[in-house]
Formats: C-alpha cells, sequence, structure tokens
C-alpha cells in the first residue's frame, strides 16, 4: 500500500513540475541584450516613483527607450551618498542573476566594482555555511558551481547606480517631492501624477504629464489606495511571521578570514536565527533574526549572550570588535499584490511596490532586477506605433516573482503562528512543505541537491527546469 501511494505521489510531483515550467519557464529571460536602444524610442515621457534601487534599475532601462525620464523621490537624491530605503544599512546580497543583469544595464560596472574594498566576491558553493533544519549543509569544492556571487554594501551599489542614473541626459531629477495621485483621463488608462514639495502638503500640486508611469516605492507605496479610490481594487496575498532583525557591524582582525555563516529558523520551534556575512574589507555585519514575535535582545550584553545559541557565529564574533549602534527593523513578512488582474493602460507597478519578500532567501534585489529585464524586453520589441501593454508586463513578472514568493512564503506557513489571508496557501502549506523540507535537509548530504537547490535559489537562466531533475525528485522521495 505504501508502495502505491508513493508511485501515485511521484506522478503527481511529475505532473505538477511539467505544469509549473510550461507556466513559468518564459519568465526568466536571457539578459544578453539588455541595454541595446529601440531606435523607435516608443515613449515619450516616462516617470518613475521612487528613486532606490529598483527606481534606479528602472530609469536606467526606460533611457535607452524614452525621449524623458522624470524620477520623483521624496528624499532628496542629490544629497543622499548612501541609501535612501529605510533597510538600506541592514544586511543585503545580490545575487548571481541579479548582478548579472545590473552589470549588462549599466556598461562598465563589473569593472568599477572589482577589486573594491566595498565588494566581496563569494564562492557560494565553498564559502557558505549554512545550517538549515538543524544541519549543515554540504560544501562543494572552490569553483564547482562555476560563477560567484557579490556581497555589496547597500549604501555603496546604490550610491554608485544614482550617480550614474543622475548623469544621464534624457533622465530629469525632482526629489524632495511628495507623490499625490495619479491623472487618469478614462477609467483605463493614467496618463500622469501630480506631486507637492515635502512639508508643503497645502501648496499648489505639481502635474507631471507621462505616457508611461512606473510605481518603484516599495513597501511603503500608497499606490494600492490611491487606485482603490479611482474604481481600480487590488488584491493581495499576504504571509505574515512578523519577522523583526537586529543588525550591526564588527570591526574583523586582519588574520580572520571573511565569514559567511548562516543559521536559518526552521519549523515549528526554531524561531529564531542568524546571520553573519562581510560587509567591507575588514568590516563584518551580524544580524539576527526572529519570527513570529520571538523577543530578541535590548543590548548589547544580551545581544552577546545570544549569539550563544549560535557556536560558530559567537566564536567569530569573540574576536571581533562592535563597531556600530545595534540596528533594529521589523516587517510583518510576504506580500504579493495583483496588478496582473487589473487592465489598466499607462501604469506598471515594479519590485517591492508588487512583491516583497521576507528576506530568508536574499532574492528580493534580484527579483526588481528581473523585472526591469522584463520591462526592456518589452520595449526593446516594440514597433513603430505600437504601445506597451502594461498588462502583459504585469503577467510577466507575476510569472517570475511566483516561484520566490512561494519560496519564502511556504517555508514561512511552516511555522504554526504565521499568519495568511490565502486559503489556498494555508491548505496547501503542507503539501509543499514536505519536498521543500526534504530539500533542504538532503542538501546536507547530497552535492548533487544543493546545485539543484543553489541554482533555483540565485534565480539563474532556466532554473524553472531544476524542479523536472529527476535526480533531485529522487533524492526528495527516498530521503
Amino acid at each position: 500500500m505504501i508502495g502505491y501511494v508513493s508511485v501515485l505521489f511521484f506522478i503527481w510531483i511529475i505532473y505538477s513540475v511539467i505544469k509549473l515550467i510550461r507556466h513559468y519557464e518564459h519568465g526568466n529571460l536571457s539578459a544578453s541584450q539588455i541595454g541595446t536602444r529601440n531606435p523607435v524610442k516608443p515613449i515619450r515621457t516616462a516617470v518613475v516613483l521612487g528613486g532606490s534601487m529598483a527606481g534606479l534599475l528602472t530609469a536606467k532601462c526606460l533611457s535607452d527607450h524614452a525621449n524623458k525620464v522624470i524620477i520623483v523621490e521624496r528624499k532628496r537624491m542629490r544629497d543622499t551618498t548612501g541609501s535612501i530605503a529605510i533597510h538600506g544599512s541592514f544586511t543585503h546580497i545580490f545575487l548571481n542573476r541579479g548582478y548579472e543583469i545590473a552589470c549588462k544595464l549599466f556598461p562598465g560596472l563589473e569593472k568599477e566594482l572589482e577589486n573594491n574594498d566595498n565588494v566581496i566576491p563569494i564562492d557560494w558553493g565553498c564559502d557558505m555555511d549554512w545550517v538549515a533544519e538543524g544541519k549543515k549543509m554540504v560544501q562543494l569544492p572552490r569553483g564547482a558551481i562555476g560563477w560567484m556571487v557579490k556581497a555589496i554594501q547597500r549604501n555603496f551599489l546604490e550610491n554608485i547606480l544614482r550617480n550614474r542614473v543622475l548623469s544621464l541626459s534624457n533622465v530629469e531629477i525632482q526629489d524632495g517631492m511628495k507623490f499625490l495621485n495619479y491623472i487618469m483621463i478614462d477609467s483605463n488608462r493614467i496618463t500622469g501624477i501630480t506631486c507637492v514639495k515635502d512639508g508643503e502638503d497645502y501648496a499648489v500640486p505639481t502635474t507631471i504629464a507621462a505616457d508611461l508611469v512606473i510605481d518603484c516605492m516599495g513597501l511603503v507605496s500608497p499606490t494600492v489606495s490611491r487606485l482603490a479610490k479611482l474604481g481600480h481594487i487590488i488584491e493581495t496575498t499576504k504571509v505574515n511571521c512578523n519577522l523583526h532583525y537586529l543588525s550591526q557591524l564588527y570591526k574583523q582582525p586582519e588574520e580572520l578570514k571573511f565569514p559567511l555563516r548562516y543559521y536559518q529558523p526552521y519549523a515549528p520551534d526554531a524561531t529564531t536565527g542568524a546571520l553573519l556575512m562581510p560587509y567591507s574589507k575588514g568590516v563584518t555585519i551580524a544580524t539576527l533574526i526572529s519570527y513570529n514575535k520571538s523577543p530578541l535582545p535590548r543590548d548589547q550584553k544580551e545581544v552577546n549572550e545570544y549569539y550563544q545559541r549560535f557556536p560558530a557565529i559567537s566564536d567569530y564574533l569573540s574576536k571581533c570588535t562592535p563597531i556600530s549602534e545595534i540596528s533594529s527593523y521589523r516587517k510583518e513578512g510576504n506580500e504579493l499584490r495583483h496588478f496582473e488582474k487589473i487592465n489598466l493602460d499607462g501604469f506598471i507597478a515594479l519590485g517591492d511596490s508588487v512583491c516583497n519578500f521576507n528576506p530568508v532567501f536574499g532574492q528580493g534585489q534580484t527579483t526588481a532586477a528581473e523585472q526591469v529585464l522584463i520591462l526592456d524586453t518589452l520595449l526593446r520589441d516594440l514597433k513603430q506605433g505600437e504601445k506597451l501593454s502594461c498588462k502583459r508586463f504585469q503577467e510577466r513578472a507575476k510569472a517570475v516573482l511566483s516561484v520566490p514568493f512561494a519560496l519564502a512564503a511556504f517555508s514561512d506557513l511552516r511555522f504554526p503562528k504565521t499568519e495568511t489571508n490565502s486559503t489556498i496557501l494555508r491548505k496547501l502549506a503542507p503539501i509543499i512543505a514536505y519536498p521543500l523540507k526534504k530539500i533542504l535537509l538532503d542538501s546536507s548530504k547530497s552535492t548533487w541537491t544543493y546545485r539543484c537547490f543553489t541554482q533555483v535559489l540565485h534565480m539563474r537562466q532556466g532554473y524553472i527546469w531544476t524542479f523536472a531533475d529527476p535526480k533531485l525528485l529522487w533524492n526528495i522521495l527516498t530521503l
């Protein structure tokens, strides 16, 4: 009987994987043509709302396809030397796929980042010391996965990209401006925005007309409420694990190798974790992670004691010296906004404005870069007189986002106190949790499973086919 059930389950897995691949395979595009300009220039004026990472990548993409690009940002971009994101000083990593797209989008970026003290190259298969499900994942020989990952300060990278975007002749900055609302001439088309100088809410609004408006305002974006008042209701899928993390910078002795150590929280009881990764040459950033409102320490003494739960990290930090205050950040978890379900021309949403994650797998910046790649591809293929299909963009963005969102959401739903507004996700959670846990556990023993998991995690081109790998499926079923 058990053998019969196993065969049926195996058949169901194969069927589900094939459906998944057929549905999403078009989303993971080649980055080889990014930066190639469309001679038609299909957009006269584009407005980008938000000047952080997603906004900068989007503005550079649009500069190749629009006569004029206007960035509207509440903070003073010209006076900022770091990240303008509220979580910009915390742990960030550009996964391989995102780094590839950014370097294609900004010619010369890779060379500029080479041998810079703020950029630490990481061999993910060899350097990563990862404990998942209470088991340490295997480590591969150096160079075995064939590509590197970059640990880059968010402040540093964003500053470089901002200076490059500001130097573009067809990009205009409207900073210190607070977005107010969208302008709609009929029920299905956005034709511009209104904004006002920050702090002058009662002043006469400034109107900016545009052929295309792109929301890159991220977590704080008011777009959902603004569009609701204009008659467009955006459905949202939420998975809230009530995430809290604390980060602090440490000076490391010269004789210590840079660290990359991760104790991932795992269900049902291990609701805390820790991460140690390079920040810049000689400096490391340590982060404590809490799920489901599990309490974290309140001062330096408690922090030092708390890290003793994670021996590999505690041992490393005992040789280092704290050089910054402890920073705290909270967020509910994961949210996917279904812009693909509305039919609205002249407007798209991108980055965290569409989907934001629990950063448990570090895919946020890379998914934003993937969406910019989709936008670049659609704009580059437009012919004279054709208009961008905003709905098509949102559908393709949803395809790219679905796998990383599911990876983070179903990982969080294994914790009993995690909340969701989706009945379907709640019912699917126990089913999906089974292979996910199997993959993480088998990654502690099988180099093949770990390679496959790394391919998916880094969203390498064609990664969706990894789910159909027979050896991976066999390892999951026979573990």
